[in-house]
């Protein structure tokens, strides 16, 4: 695979469609597959899912579409880990694109850990998705203009203040939204199941009570050799070895 992925960057235009649509292909193969014989399916889901993974490396596709592709690939491949951690990609680099977000969505929802979040973390960009926050700003940012031409043709125009207020507030929040996981270093378990450590190495203890499984999600503290120290939704922290997780920000995995 190595080997492959330093070969893609030679690789013409002609021979990425041909990667991409051999991908789709299996990915066709799989459902056709699946209700026939599970594990041919399996097969076929994961080589297109590796193919797609392949074809992620290459800056001259659509990002948002192959990873998007890759993450579908990797779920029904029964990689959840995987599947979300390109999903993860995709939406980062489509964060509007409104299919990539449920997908997500859905692919979390089939996680085993189950975290609740500090109450000092719910705030409004966590409960208004970005689609959301963006149509607010659209409508206010319409009636802020309708309010301001009534009052140049002599009318009151109220109310022009508190929307032009919310024109902002919602600008700034869905700017937020966009930019802030720019700025962050997340990342993803891809391992079927991995003990946090309290140090960066086995020898340390457990720094949970039981493992953590495929698909959960964590922000990045610190890299030291090979180990990821990792910040989860609760803030708990634990140790995690490199080879079990994937960066957002890093190499598609």
């Amino acid at each position: 695979m190595k080997s492959a992925l330093l070969l893609l960057g030679l690789l013409t235009l002609e021979d990425t469609n041909h990667l991409t649509s051999k991908a789709e292909s299996q990915f066709d193969q799989g459902h056709v597959l699946s209700l026939e014989d599970p594990e041919l399916a399996g097969k076929a889901f994961k080589d297109s899912a590796e193919l797609f993974t392949l074809l992620s490396t290459s800056a001259d596709i659509d990002q948002a579409r192959v990873h998007y592709n890759a993450g579908n690939a990797w779920y029904y491949a029964g990689e959840l880990g995987h599947a979300i951690f390109h999903l993860r990609k995709a939406e980062r680099a489509a964060p509007m694109n409104i299919t990539i977000r449920q997908n997500l969505a859905f692919a979390r929802s089939q996680t085993l850990d189950a975290f609740e979040e500090k109450s000092a973390d719910l705030t409004i960009s966590r409960h208004l998705s970005i689609s959301t926050t963006a149509w607010l700003f659209g409508l206010t940012h319409l009636a802020a203009w309708g309010l301001y031409a009534a009052r140049r043709f002599g009318k009151k125009g109220r109310g022009l203040y508190m929307i032009t207020v919310l024109t902002i507030l919602f600008g700034l929040l869905t700017f937020y939204q966009i930019m802030a996981p720019k700025f962050k270093n997340d990342g993803v378990i891809l391992a079927r199941e991995v003990m946090p450590r309290m140090g960066n190495n086995d020898a340390y203890q457990p720094a949970f009570s039981m493992p953590l499984h495929a698909g959960t999600e964590f922000e990045l503290i610190e890299i030291r050799n090979d180990w990821i120290h990792a910040s989860f939704v609760t803030g708990d922290t634990g140790w995690l070895p490199a080879n079990t997780v994937g960066l957002i920000d890093g190499p598609s995995s």
